[in-house]
């Protein structure tokens, strides 16, 4: 009787439970797989956005610090000053060179006044002197091969004398005229010449006379 019991109540709950039909269980399972897919690109979207890879490492070393440098400018210009003044000047050759000439002329009894003449890149050189002691003394000018003492343009002074050019073997000079008065009225320009170890004029030198001041 209890086994009769049982399959009456077996069949009163079949009875009671709907029936489903094999379209409605695939609906559900299909259901299920698209659920179970959102949800992992929901998960997949908030690892992206919190993923280590997309924070900046705390230990990256700082980007390296560019420091321009300042330049002195008032140092540096007179650096090329410098250079430029060492390289306008006279070499120490030029320098022995005008040395040793002086010295020719001082043993002469004459100082220098005017060196400009006096160019080591030219075989005929002057200089231009007056006797030592004398302030108010004219000029002579003094003439050298090479480092070496040829002469001199006249054996009477000048008032007023100048080197207006010179060349390899030539040199002009600008004698002042006075005509008896204090001041020269004009210049006479006379060239001079090296040839054969020995300077002549190629014109005609001012009388001394007119060569000097009156009074």
């Amino acid at each position: 009787m209890g086994t009769t019991t049982r399959s009456v109540r077996g069949e009163r709950g079949r009875r009671r439970l709907p029936q489903r039909s094999p379209a409605a269980r695939w609906t559900r399972r299909v259901v299920g797989v698209l659920a179970t897919v959102a949800l992992l690109g929901v998960a997949w979207a908030i690892y992206a956005m919190v993923k280590p890879g997309d924070a900046a490492p705390a230990s990256a070393a700082p980007a390296p610090t560019v420091v321009a440098k300042t330049v002195d400018k008032p140092a540096a210009a007179k650096r090329r000053h410098a250079k430029r003044t060492r390289r306008s000047g006279p070499s120490k050759a030029a320098l022995a060179s005008l040395r040793r000439a002086e010295s020719q002329l001082r043993a002469q009894g004459y100082v220098t006044v005017a060196r400009g003449g006096y160019d080591v890149k030219h075989t005929l050189r002057v200089l231009l002197a007056r006797p030592v002691g004398d302030a108010s003394a004219g000029r002579t000018a003094f003439f050298f091969e090479g480092g070496t003492l040829l002469g001199r343009d006249s054996t009477s002074p000048s008032a007023s004398l100048k080197v207006a050019r010179t060349s390899t073997t030539t040199a002009t000079l600008a004698y002042g005229v006075y005509d008896g008065g204090s001041s020269p009225r004009r210049t006479t320009a006379v060239r001079f010449k090296l040839s054969g170890g020995a300077v002549a004029p190629q014109q005609a030198i001012p009388d001394a006379v007119d060569r000097v001041a009156a009074g």
